[in-house]
């Protein structure tokens, strides 16, 4: 009587094993070059390909209990992009941040590129009401003041200008809005 040698099934295995190997199904069957390509640079040849295409399913549930696929993990790379991820987030959190603080759409445009139909989902996201049209009202005497005090005892060094505009949004209560404008004002007349 001949034994069959069992390999110890492992269901996360033997899941990744069929999800590669019907992709690799699909790709045959496509006969797309871009997907033929895709295996082949995993390892499949077109023979292979072929051959798997063929096997039966009981063939191809046994083939895929078997280790078939080396799986390496990059730290550093897996490391980048938790920071990426972490970063981005943040930069979403601070966008939101200066919106609710009544940043405005042509500020965050000049500032980071967002769209006009972006700014619109943020705000509707952040249960605001529609934003503003126009241009912003000028700062009074009072508020200017404040706005140069927040200026002169903040911080000196800021990560960057979104920061920056957090901190005095937060710091005198002005809508961003007012404060980008007359700040950038300012900086025309100093220029000139």
């Amino acid at each position: 009587m001949m034994t069959m040698y069992k390999e110890p099934r492992n269901n996360n295995r033997t899941e990744l094993n069929a999800c590669l190997l019907r992709r690799a199904i699909e790709a045959y069957n496509s006969n797309d070059p871009n997907q033929l390509a895709e295996m082949q640079a995993m390892g499949f040849d077109v023979a292979l390909l072929e051959r798997i295409s063929q096997t039966t399913s009981e063939v191809f549930t046994r083939i895929c209990s078997f280790d078939i696929i080396e799986v390496r993990l990059d730290p550093r790379r897996v490391e980048l992009l938790c920071e990426f991820a972490e970063r981005e987030k943040d930069a979403r959190k601070l966008i939101n941040r200066l919106i609710e603080l009544g940043a405005s759409q042509s500020m965050l445009h000049e500032l980071v590129g967002l769209d006009p139909r972006e700014f619109r989902n943020r705000r509707k996201m952040l249960d605001l009401p529609a934003a503003a049209q126009g241009r912003p009202a000028d700062l009074t005497d009072e508020q200017a003041d404040r706005l140069y005090h927040a200026l002169r005892h903040g911080p000196e060094d800021f990560p960057g200008p979104l920061e920056r505009y957090r901190y005095l949004g937060e710091e005198t209560g002005l809508p961003l809005a007012q404060i980008w404008t007359h700040l950038r004002m300012n900086e025309e007349e100093d220029e000139s």
